[in-house]
């Protein structure tokens, strides 16, 4: 099963009957992001009347919630929740942020409206799939450190920690299904010497 989230985060508005809707969709990890980030946007964006959201979490999208903050029950956050997941997106907060404009529009415009600003954010968002990753940790004698430098850099490897001591460590993640062929090749620059752990998984 494909398992997709935002590519970057985007924002997109609209106006509507006088009223300005700011559509902006996060990549988001876990509930306390979510409020985090709710947070920020209702700090820039204050004097707004509404800050609407919907988010959907966890590599299942087991995790989904959503609220009107004061408009007519469902026809704000609900509507929102609904754009992500047919979308088929997870780790995503969509919040928009309204300026009422003095125009009801009404519980069919309302819905209209919502679905219409969080759908062109998710728009401008992208979408890519999520990779089952590795993270590796490599101890290598100093002797096999720069051939192993070298091939990290021409495969575009990321190193995320880099340390020295009697060895040097490495930590990086690596592709699930590019993790045998990048086992055989840091035996063959080590000469056997190199320890490869995996000490965490995730999908990225």
């Amino acid at each position: 099963m494909e398992i997709l989230t935002l590519s970057r985060p985007a924002q997109a508005q609209c106006i509507i009957k006088k009223s300005r809707f700011i559509g902006e969709a996060l990549p988001c990890s876990s509930e306390e992001e979510a409020q985090t980030m709710l947070k920020e946007i209702k700090k820039r964006e204050e004097g707004a009347n509404h800050y609407c959201w919907g988010y959907v979490l966890g590599l299942s999208g087991e995790q989904a919630r959503y609220h009107d903050d004061g408009e007519p029950r469902g026809t704000a956050g609900l509507p929102i929740l609904d754009v992500i997941r047919k979308k088929g997106l997870t780790r995503t907060l969509v919040v928009v942020t309204r300026y009422f404009g003095g125009i009801k529009l009404g519980a069919g415009g309302l819905v209209r409206a919502y679905t219409e600003a969080a759908a062109a954010a998710l728009d401008r968002a992208g979408s890519h799939i999520l990779k089952e990753m590795f993270l590796c940790r490599i101890n290598i004698p100093y002797s096999s450190h720069d051939a192993l430098e070298r091939y990290l850099s021409e495969t575009q490897r990321i190193i995320e920690e880099h340390t020295f001591s009697q060895s040097v460590s490495l930590t990086l993640w690596i592709p699930k299904e590019e993790y045998s062929g990048f086992s055989g090749t840091v035996a063959d620059i080590s000469q056997g010497k190199a320890v490869l752990d995996i000490i965490s998984q995730d999908c990225r």
